[in-house]
């Protein structure tokens, strides 16, 4: 064979074609196969970070959720702190082996608290982190390391729950009229009550059998037979049927009050709100005791029952007319008795009435209590019954431990001093029961301080216009605001 046909035999030669082809692609299907498997590897770290960083955020959320709600005045800084170090720790505890994968400085955890009203509040945890996996047979073709990341995120609503207590003072004071010209206008009226004492016309809208002060309040008229205003409640110093009392003034701003605390709920049932007036004694009005709770969440219920109110201004202890409109008032006075003004009485029954163990707020078995003392602050021990009067008529202030029992307990108190009038001049008597008035004007500079003395923070205190109503409706909101702020789970 020439030298020319053997090339072309070779050529045209095929035979070990299939081997040559396996060693040429050999090394591409080993690289292919090692990328597979390494990149296996990593999705398998992957998984296991990524339920790492899941375990973190939740742990984180719980944490804060916890830390909230037993310690309720602890600062928000310190609770996510907490929260994050937690959160480190549910990370590293679930990442495993393929903790070492881990760059940087490790996983980053955060939460964000936001509590856009006091009612509600937001967690929101995130954990984030970045890794890279060493590789094997990848090192072959130069990648010598797979880089990767993940994150989680967890988030939790907490809702607020309170429960108020409103504690108010439904003694003769508070029969006075809310505005100057009022108290000017029923003096002009009364000339019936009392008028061998007080011959210029009497102050008060006396409730007790045998006065007419009060009826004459709900009709501006000597006329005992003219029209009421309806409901025996007085709305408005300008009304022309009828003069406004302090506890008609009261009244108003509780209705406004309700209000507020609808507004501000975020979830149903948030606020609850129960009634109790007090003379002698306190009064369970709303909800009362048959219905099992101490407060109520038909916050329209409660704003209706307020303006039945004004009715059960100190009457002598006697029995109501029955009402449609307020069903509860029949024996309200019968509970409450007659004569003075018992604050330390009606703070003791309120604490024993209030559910144990105080609540924190969590749940709706769990409400925080919040009390509003509305009063005019002057402690009259003095009782009546059956015509007669008995214990001492003159004036004094409550005492501090029967609030502190309150405090101590967790129970948030708030008093509003609806400044207790001095008698003046032309209606003073020196010699009316043993110079009642006299003590009573005497007593006059000790009330602040011992309504002060009573809360655990100035802020808590709050004073009323003597003679302007709309102040008392201005200065219960701010009470309001003010627990609404106390009563925030973060601070």
């Amino acid at each position: 064979m020439t030298p020319l046909a053997r090339i072309r035999a070779f050529l045209h030669d095929r035979s070990g074609i299939s081997a040559l082809t396996v060693a040429l692609m050999i090394l591409p299907i080993l690289g292919f196969f090692g990328l597979a498997v390494d990149y296996g590897n990593v999705l398998a770290a992957r998984q296991q970070l990524n339920t790492a960083a899941d375990a973190a955020s939740l742990q984180a959320i719980n944490t804060a959720r916890a830390e909230i709600l037993a310690n309720p005045n602890q600062d928000s800084a310190t609770t996510q702190s907490d929260a994050q170090a937690a959160g480190v720790k549910a990370f590293n505890a679930n990442a495993g082996a393929a903790a070492a994968d881990i760059t940087g400085s490790g996983p980053q955890v955060s939460l964000d608290i936001t509590d856009p009203n006091a009612l509600t509040l937001t967690l929101t945890a995130t954990a984030a982190y970045t890794a890279s996996a060493s590789t094997l047979l990848a090192q072959l073709f130069g990648a010598q390391s797979l880089s990767f990341s993940g994150s989680s995120q967890s988030s939790a609503t907490m809702a607020n729950y309170v429960g108020y207590y409103l504690l108010v003072d439904m003694s003769g004071s508070m029969g006075t009229p809310s505005t100057l010209t009022g108290q000017a206008a029923l003096a002009t009226l009364n000339n019936v009550d009392m008028h061998g004492s007080y011959p210029q016309g009497c102050l008060f809208a006396c409730h007790f059998s045998g006065y007419d002060g009060y009826t004459m309040s709900r009709t501006n008229s000597r006329n005992l037979y003219a029209p009421q205003v309806s409901g025996d409640y007085c709305p408005s110093p300008s009304q022309s049927n009828c003069i406004q009392l302090r506890i008609d003034a009261v009244t108003t701003a509780l209705q406004a009050f309700t209000t507020s605390a609808q507004a501000a709920e975020n979830y149903a049932d948030q606020i609850a709100v129960g009634l109790y007036p007090f003379i002698v004694n306190l009064d369970q009005y709303y909800p009362t005791a048959n219905s099992g709770s101490t407060v109520s969440t038909d916050l329209d219920a409660v704003s209706s029952q307020a303006a039945c109110l004004p009715a059960l201004l100190d009457n002598g202890g006697v029995k109501n007319s029955a009402s449609s409109s307020c069903p509860n008032s029949v024996s309200a006075n019968v509970a409450m008795s007659a004569g003075g003004t018992h604050i330390n009485n009606a703070l003791n029954q309120l604490y024993a009435l209030i559910p144990t163990p105080i609540g924190d707020g969590s749940s709706e078995s769990k409400r925080k209590p919040v009390v509003f003392l509305i009063t005019d602050g002057a402690e009259d021990d003095q009782t009546y019954s059956y015509g007669t009067w008995r214990g001492s008529n003159h004036a004094t202030t409550l005492t501090k431990s029967y609030c502190q029992q309150l405090t101590d307990a967790g129970v948030l108190l708030y008093i509003l001093y609806i400044p207790y009038i001095t008698i003046q001049s032309q209606y003073y008597n020196a010699t009316f029961s043993g110079g009642e008035d006299a003590y009573a004007n005497a007593n006059i500079p000790y009330i602040p301080p011992s309504l002060q003395g009573c809360v655990t923070s100035q802020s808590n205190y709050f004073v009323a216009d003597a003679y302007n109503p709309q102040s008392i409706t201005d200065q219960i909101q701010a009470m309001f605001a003010q627990s609404l702020q106390a009563t925030r789970l973060v601070h």
